[in-house]
């Protein structure tokens, strides 16, 4: 419950009387918590510390659902790169080796790792 003493701007009121400018200062507050498009290195860095797919899978919804909630649009094309530009440096072959693929659909993809990382 901590979390609520830290809130960046005013909750939004049950009545939503004041949805404008709570919908403004979220906006606000999210690009500066690196979810809009200028991220910086270190905060899309924190996105490649995971431990398993299911545990990125799950964070990538989350981000993903809160940009939908601003009334971002987030595309299954923005989702597949998303996950490809997250790939560590020391594996770039293997993101090549997946882009070759052509994976249409996210769901595939992570899919895909899940059941490479049970068989590992």
């Amino acid at each position: 419950m901590s979390y609520l003493t830290k809130l960046e701007f005013v909750t939004l009121d049950i009545s939503s009387k004041n949805y404008l400018s709570w919908i403004l200062d979220v906006d606000i507050y999210l690009e500066a918590m690196a979810f809009g498009d200028k991220a910086s290195s270190h905060n899309q860095a924190k996105l490649q510390d995971f431990k398993s797919v299911s545990e990125y899978n799950s964070t990538l919804f989350k981000i993903t659902s809160q940009l939908r909630f601003c009334c971002e649009k987030i595309t299954e094309e923005d989702m597949l790169e998303i996950f490809f530009t997250k790939f560590h440096a020391s594996n770039m072959l293997l993101q090549q080796k997946y882009r070759k693929r052509k994976f249409q659909k996210y769901l595939e993809l992570i899919s895909y790792f899940l059941v490479a990382e049970q068989n590992n």
